[in-house]
């Protein structure tokens, strides 16, 4: 992961990127409201910085809610995913 800021945005989204020369791509966001209790997750296998396109783009959102859930039930990192059928 990276610590240093790519892109200032405009909105309420604080995202992090996968360094640029990992394989595939994957970004993770959340609502600076919200903090890490939710995010965005946007996966693909590549990205094309001349279209700004995702390769094979994948959207899923990721819930942290304390107690016993179905990942990590117990931890601090306990949450349920909410994948969306890939087309």
């Amino acid at each position: 992961m990276h610590d240093s800021l790519w892109h200032q945005g405009t909105n309420d989204l604080e995202c992090i990127a996968d360094k640029a020369n990992d394989e595939g791509f994957s970004v993770a966001c959340d609502h600076r409201s919200l903090g890490p209790a939710t995010l965005y997750v946007l996966t693909g296998s590549g990205f094309d910085p001349a279209t700004q396109t995702v390769t094979d783009a994948y959207l899923r959102y990721v819930v942290y809610i304390p107690g016993p859930w179905i990942m990590f039930p117990g931890t601090p990192g306990a949450h349920i995913m909410i994948n969306p059928p890939q087309e």
